[in-house]
């Protein structure tokens, strides 16, 4: 089986609920070697970099979270000698 998909290592592939290989085809195109007969096939596409990108998005969104929950008890606390009257 050929797609006019480009070949690329993240793609996974399953053959009947059962992990099978998927290989480069003329230069650039997506493939799999396929039985005769009926089957199911999924194709997935799930690359790396997303992984990697989702990690350090929630990473970032805690250290958010936590700088934000603990700014209030870094900062020394204010004064209010601006609002006293001067006698």
């Amino acid at each position: 089986l050929v797609l006019t998909e480009a070949y690329d290592d993240d793609w996974k592939l399953l053959i009947d609920e059962q992990s099978a290989p998927v290989v480069p085809a003329y230069g650039d195109l997506l493939a799999a070697v396929v039985e005769a007969g009926n089957h199911e096939l999924r194709f997935q596409f799930d690359p790396r970099s997303f992984r990697i990108g989702r990690i350090v998005s929630i990473l970032g969104l805690l250290v958010a979270v936590v700088w934000h929950l603990t700014l209030p008890f870094l900062l020394p606390p204010r004064s209010s000698n601006h609002m006293q009257e001067k006698t």
